[in-house]
């Protein structure tokens, strides 16, 4: 850490702090959308191992009658489709792209808040059917209905989650 603070400070030996500042804002502004960037492929990766962990439960036969089979991968192929949309919506939302985190740049840029009303509905409405799907399937085992009320209330935990994030 100490070579690299020596570096920086080399680097920037000379300029005046206001300059280094605008750096400073330039280089974070990059990371935040990088971050902003980033959010939708994480989402997708969790929603899709919760969809294959559901899969995992309720298709002990990969016959293609079974409706888990194809509501998971029709959820799957949706879910994917509209996170790549969103990804790309948010890094090309200006052009040239760079003017995402610089404003000095001459060019169009979309709204600011593009994508978060967007994204916020695909979330919920991903969420809820992702929960809801287990439900389901609880409905068709075999089991007491003591036992299912059980199973249900331990999968419906999952709705507290939607319900806070949203």
């Amino acid at each position: 850490m100490g070579c690299h603070s020596y570096e920086l400070e080399k680097l920037l030996r000379g300029i005046h702090i206001f300059a280094i500042l605008s750096i400073l804002k330039l280089i974070a502004s990059k990371f935040a959308h990088a971050a902003k960037a980033l959010y939708p492929p994480t989402i997708l990766f969790a929603k899709f191992t919760a969809l294959i962990q559901i899969q995992r439960i309720f298709c002990l036969h990969k016959d293609d009658k079974n409706f888990f089979l194809w509501a998971v991968r029709v959820l799957i192929i949706i879910n994917f489709v509209a996170y790549l949309g969103l990804m790309l919506g948010i890094i090309f939302n200006c052009w040239p792209r760079e003017k995402a985190w610089n404003p000095d740049i001459p060019g169009k840029c979309l709204p600011s808040n593009f994508g978060i009303l967007d994204s916020a509905i695909l979330n919920v409405v991903s969420d809820i059917t992702i929960l809801v799907l287990p439900l389901i399937g609880i409905r068709n085992l075999r089991l007491s209905l003591k036992k299912k009320v059980t199973v249900t209330a331990v999968f419906a935990t999952g709705g507290l989650l939607v319900y806070k994030n949203s």
